[in-house]
Parts: structure tokens; C-alpha cells; sequence
């Protein structure tokens, strides 16, 4: 079973690979002028039970572009695809059973929408993550997500190399439980970013819309969509990226 769900994993990256040769030349990986654009997401999440409470995780993500650039501050040919190359690794300890912490190192490679070069940030992140129980299928939960990144690159000045930031994530979840087992859960969810040690005004609001679907006990489908509301600066023009996403949770 897991050596099917890697291949189809690897063909999903060589459909990402594909369409970075084919938009390579004129994609915008930050879309900083434009109002609308339309993105694809993809993540592997592998879960390792150590014990009851604690569990280890090890995420990658990709994310590439489907929008044409028409745009006209950033024309210069360095415009490339994917957009975003991260690695994650932590480990998830449940303190109670409505009441978890989470700790992760992740490396967060993004593309720069001058150089078309990837920046590589080292980003901490603790989240505290409590759950309300609403009705027997329906679950509340709020992400507390202290997010540290730290860059140092030449190209982007920083008054201080550390960015500390808040992210508040409320979410929703239903569950379709049938003979004590999930057999679906659809969930809806708010993320709003936070600074705190500094100021900066083009920042990002998302909206998830979000399915899961248990294939077997040891790996889940969750395709989701997801509005990102962009606040707009100087020199970056507000608006929003449409979402659409495919993560695969895997639990060895």
C-alpha cells in the first residue's frame, strides 16, 4: 500500500514538474501586482505514533502557480514555478484529551518575486492547539501558532533577522462516524497572521474548505480549497489566490 501511495505522490510532482517547465518563462511566483490568480498545493504528511500522547511528524509541501503573469512591474524573465519548497518535523504531545502542543523546525524555501531565486527560511514553530466538543460529530478547535523565522539573506532587509508572529487558526470540523469508525470529515476554517515584533502590512488571510477521506486505517486523502486574502502595500497590489490542494496523511 505505501509503495502505491508513493508513486502516485511521485506523480503528482512530475505533473507540478511539467507545468513548471511549461509556465517557467512568464509566471509570477508571488503574483505581486495582480488582483486574481489561481494556485495548486500539494503535501505529504507522515505520522509516527511513539506512544499514546506523542506522535512525530515529517511534512513536505510544493505549491506552483496556474495564473498567466499580467503584469507589468515585474517583467524581467526571472518568474518561476514552483513557488514554494517546504520541509517540516516535529512532534505533536497530547496533554489532554481535548488539548495538544505542537513543536516543529521547518524549511521554508520561497520564491523571490524580483530574483526568481529561492530565499531559504528557518522557521520554529510551537502551536497550542485546544478542542471543544460541540455535539457528538462536530468539534471545535483553536490553532494558537507561534510562528519564529529566522533569514538572513542579503536580499531582503530585516531590522531584525528573527520575525516572531501570531497565527490564530479557529476551526470546525464534522465527523461521520459509522460503526466506530470515521468514515468522512469535512471541516472549515479561518487563519489570520499576526505580527508581533514587526511591521508589515502585506500579509495574508486564509479561508480553508477542507475533506477528508480515510482509503485505509493508515492513509487519509484530504483535498481542500482555500481563499487567501492579500492586503496590499507600496508597491504590492491586494487581492486574492483561489487554492487548490491535495494532501495525503499517512500514519505509520
Amino acid at each position: 500500500m505505501l509503495k502505491k501511495i508513493f508513486y502516485f505522490k511521485y506523480i503528482i510532482l512530475l505533473i507540478f514538474g511539467v507545468h513548471s517547465l511549461s509556465y517557467s518563462s512568464h509566471v509570477p511566483p508571488n503574483h505581486p501586482d495582480r488582483s486574481t490568480s489561481f494556485a495548486l498545493q500539494h503535501e505529504t504528511r507522515i505520522f509516527t505514533k511513539l506512544t499514546p500522547d506523542i506522535k512525530l511528524l515529517f511534512e513536505d509541501q510544493i505549491k506552483a502557480s496556474l495564473s498567466d503573469s499580467k503584469t507589468t512591474n515585474h517583467s524581467t524573465g526571472n518568474q518561476r514555478s514552483p513557488e514554494i519548497l517546504a520541509y517540516r518535523l516535529g512532534a505533536l504531545f497530547r496533554l489532554h484529551k481535548n488539548f495538544k502542543i505542537g513543536s516543529f523546525y521547518q524549511l521554508y524555501n520561497v520564491r523571490h518575486h524580483h530574483s526568481g531565486e529561492f530565499n531559504s527560511e528557518h522557521v520554529f514553530l510551537v502551536d497550542l492547539i485546544p478542542r471543544f466538543k460541540l455535539s457528538r460529530s462536530i468539534v471545535g478547535e483553536l490553532r494558537v501558532r507561534n510562528d519564529m523565522n529566522y533569514y538572513t539573506g542579503s536580499d531582503q532587509s530585516r531590522a531584525d533577522p528573527l520575525w516572531y508572529s501570531l497565527k490564530l487558526r479557529p476551526k470546525i470540523s464534522y465527523f461521520h462516524i459509522r460503526d466506530a469508525q470515521l468514515k468522512w470529515s469535512i471541516y472549515l476554517a479561518y487563519e489570520i497572521y499576526l505580527p508581533v515584533n514587526y511591521k508589515f502590512s502585506n500579509m495574508e488571510n486564509w479561508v480553508y474548505l477542507g475533506y477528508l477521506y480515510p482509503i485505509t486505517p493508515s492513509f487519509a486523502l484530504n483535498p481542500y480549497y482555500s481563499l487567501i486574502i492579500h492586503t496590499g502595500t507600496s508597491d504590492h497590489t491586494g487581492g486574492v489566490t483561489h487554492l487548490f490542494g491535495l494532501s495525503f496523511n499517512i500514519n505509520l
